[in-house]
C-alpha cells in the first residue's frame, strides 16, 4: 500500500520528502479533510450511478410511463440533484477550508521562525525569497492543495470508478483506453521537471523584482540626484522581460500538454466507434453508457493535466520555502543556562571571514575585557569593527577561534539568556511599528514607566517626545518622516538605556547626532556605563573619552593603542 502511494506522488514529481515537510503545516485539518473526502467518494459514485441508469434505459428500449411514473421520476430526479449538491458543497467547502487553514500554517510558521531567534547572516541569500514566500508561496501552496483536493480527489476517484465501470460493460472497449495510459504517464513525467525547474526561476526573478522595487523606493534621492533612474528602469525592465519568456514557456508547456492529452483520447474514441458499428460486438445500452463515461473522463483528464501544472508550481515554491526554514534552522536544546553575575568576556585566537565567499576579514583577535571595563575600538571603514560587534552578538560564524562569558564558550550559552547580556546601539536607527514607548522597552514584558522616563532623559529624547501630540504613545516606524535621523537615534539610545544590560555595544551610536546633543548623552552615560563593560565603535574623540582602554585595527589585526 505504501509502494503503492508513493508511486502515487512520484508521478506527479511529488516526493517522500515534500510530503513529510507539508505535514508539520496540517495541524488542525484532519476531521475536516476526512469529511471531505468522504463527500468527494459518495459525489464521484453519483457519476457511476447515471452511467448505469443510461444503460438500462436504452438496453429496455422505449418504456411505458403513465403521468404518475412521470411525476415519481421528475420528483426522484429533483431529490437526486438536491442531495447530490448538498454533497457537493460539503466537499467543497470542508476541502477548501482545509486548503486555507494550510495557507495560514504555513505563513505562522514561518511568522514563528522570524521571531525565533536565527543569525541574520544565514539568511542573505534568502531574505527577498522569504517576502515572496509569505506573499506568494504560501499562497502557491494553498492552491495547488486546493487543486490537488478538488482535481485530483473528486476528479481522480470519478475516473477511477468510471474506469471500473467502463471494464464491468465491455472489457474489450476498455483496454482501448487502457493502451493510451503509459503515454500520458510519459508525457507527464517529462513536462514535471521543465514545469518545476520554469516556476523555480519564476519565483527567483520575481523575488529579484521585489528587491529592485525595494531598492528603488529607499534610493530615489540618490537615483535622481544622479541621474540613474533610467539603470534601474532598464533592470526591472529585463526582469520584466525574462519574467515574461518563463511565463511564455510555461504557457506552451501547458498548452501542448493539453492538445497531446487531447490527441491521445482520439485514438481510442475513434476505435469505440468502429467497434460499435461492426454488428453484434456491443449492445446500445452498453455503447450509450460507454459513451457517457467517456464524456465524463475526458474534463477530468484534462483537470488532472492542469492540476499538475499547478502543483509543478507549488513544489517550486516548497522548494525555496524549505531553503528559507533551512536557512533559519536553530536548535537551542543543547545549550546551557547562563545564570551567574558576569565577571568578563573574553576572545580568543579569533577569525572572522565574510559569509559568501570567506574573505579574510579579521584575524587573530585577543581580548580580555572584565567587568565595569570600557574598550573603545577604531579603524578605517571596512576594517572589521562591526564585523567584531556581530561576533560577539553570536551574529556571525567563526571558523577558528572562541568567544567566552566567565569562560563559557558563546555557543554553549542559551540565546535567551545570552541577549540578555547586551544592550545594543547601531550607526543605523532601528524603529519598529508602535508607539515610541513600545519602541523603547522593546521586548520586556511589562512597561516601567518610571524606568523609561529616565532613559529617554538620559538620552535627552524626553523633551521632544512630550512635545509630541501623542507623547509617549505617538506611533513610529521605520520609515517615519516626521521624526528626525537624531530623533530617532535617541529612542534607540533610550532603548539601550532602559534595558540595562550588563555589556554595552555602541557602533558609531552618535553617528546622527548634533554636537549638542552628543555631549548631553555622553555626560549621561558615563554614570550610566559605570558598573558595565562597554564596547565602544566609533571614530569621534568625545567616545573615545569613554574608554578606559583604545584599540586599533590595522591590516586586518587588532593592536592595543592606549
Amino acid at each position: 500500500m505504501q509502494a503503492t502511494v508513493k508511486s502515487f506522488y512520484s508521478s506527479f514529481g511529488i516526493s517522500y520528502q515534500d510530503i513529510s515537510f507539508l505535514k508539520q503545516f496540517t495541524r488542525g485539518v484532519y476531521f475536516r479533510f476526512f469529511l471531505g473526502f468522504i463527500s468527494t467518494i459518495v459525489l464521484a459514485t453519483t457519476e457511476v450511478i447515471g452511467a448505469s441508469l443510461i444503460k438500462t434505459i436504452f438496453d429496455q428500449g422505449e418504456i411505458q410511463t403513465t403521468t404518475n411514473v412521470a411525476v415519481v421520476i421528475s420528483i426522484a430526479i429533483i431529490l437526486f440533484f438536491t442531495l447530490r449538491s448538498f454533497i457537493q458543497y460539503i466537499s467543497e467547502y470542508c476541502l477548501a477550508w482545509v486548503c486555507t487553514r494550510i495557507k495560514t500554517n504555513i505563513r505562522q510558521s514561518l511568522f514563528q521562525k522570524i521571531a525565533t531567534p536565527f543569525n541574520p547572516n544565514k539568511l542573505v541569500a534568502y531574505q527577498h525569497d522569504l517576502n515572496t514566500n509569505i506573499l506568494f508561496g504560501a499562497e502557491n501552496i494553498g492552491t495547488a492543495i486546493t487543486t490537488a483536493c478538488s482535481v485530483l480527489l473528486k476528479d481522480g476517484i470519478s475516473v477511477i470508478l468510471l474506469f471500473a465501470y467502463m471494464l464491468y460493460l465491455s472489457p474489450l472497449l476498455f483496454s482501448l483506453f487502457i493502451l493510451v495510459l503509459p503515454a500520458l504517464g510519459y508525457l507527464q513525467s517529462v513536462n514535471n521537471a521543465k514545469l518545476r525547474g520554469r516556476h523555480s526561476l519564476l519565483q527567483s526573478v520575481l523575488a529579484g523584482v521585489s528587491s529592485a522595487i525595494e531598492e528603488l523606493c529607499k534610493g530615489q534621492i540618490v537615483l535622481q540626484v544622479y541621474k540613474a533612474t533610467r539603470v534601474s528602469f532598464q533592470g526591472l525592465s529585463g526582469m520584466n522581460e525574462k519574467a515574461l519568456s518563463l511565463e511564455s514557456k510555461l504557457n506552451n508547456i501547458r498548452a501542448m500538454t493539453n492538445a497531446a492529452i487531447q490527441l491521445l483520447f482520439s485514438i481510442p474514441v475513434a476505435l469505440t466507434f468502429y467497434i460499435y458499428l461492426l454488428p453484434g460486438l456491443i449492445s446500445h445500452g452498453t455503447f450509450m453508457a460507454f459513451a457517457f463515461c467517456i464524456t465524463r473522463t475526458t474534463q477530468p483528464v484534462k483537470s488532472l493535466a492542469k492540476a499538475n501544472a499547478d502543483i509543478q508550481k507549488a513544489l517550486a515554491s516548497l522548494d525555496q520555502l524549505r531553503k528559507c526554514f533551512d536557512a533559519m534552522h536553530f536548535k537551542d536544546s543543547t545549550r546551557e543556562h547562563f545564570d551567574k553575575k558576569l565577571e568578563g568576556l573574553e576572545i580568543r585566537d579569533l577569525s572572522l571571514y565574510t559569509p559568501k565567499n570567506k574573505q579574510l576579514i579579521i584575524k587573530n583577535i585577543n581580548l580580555k575585557i572584565l567587568n565595569n571595563q570600557k574598550i573603545a575600538i577604531l579603524g578605517s571603514s571596512g576594517a572589521g569593527k562591526s564585523s567584531l560587534i556581530h561576533a560577539i552578538l553570536g551574529l556571525a560564524n567563526h571558523e577558528n577561534g572562541s568567544i567566552l562569558f566567565n569562560q563559557v564558550p558563546i555557543e554553549k550559552i542559551q540565546h535567551d539568556d545570552f541577549h540578555e547580556l547586551f544592550s545594543y546601539v547601531g550607526q543605523d536607527p532601528l524603529i519598529f511599528q508602535g508607539t515610541i514607548a513600545e519602541n523603547i522597552t522593546l521586548g520586556a514584558d511589562e512597561c516601567n514607566h518610571d524606568k523609561m522616563l529616565e532613559a529617554a532623559i538620559a538620552a535627552n529624547a524626553d523633551e521632544f517626545i512630550q512635545n509630541l501630540s501623542n507623547g509617549y504613545d505617538t506611533e513610529i516606524s521605520q520609515n517615519d518622516k516626521h521624526l528626525s535621523g537624531g530623533q530617532l537615534q535617541r529612542i534607540n539610545i533610550a532603548r539601550a538605556i532602559y534595558k540595562d544590560a550588563p555589556i554595552f555595544l555602541l557602533d558609531e551610536m552618535t553617528s546622527a547626532l548634533d554636537k549638542n546633543n552628543e555631549k548631553i548623552i555622553l555626560h549621561n552615560l558615563k554614570k550610566i556605563l559605570r558598573d558595565k563593560i562597554a564596547i565602544i565603535i566609533t571614530h569621534r574623540p568625545e567616545l573615545i573619552d569613554l574608554a578606559d582602554q583604545v584599540y586599533k585595527i590595522v591590516d586586518k589585526e587588532i593592536t592595543l593603542e592606549k
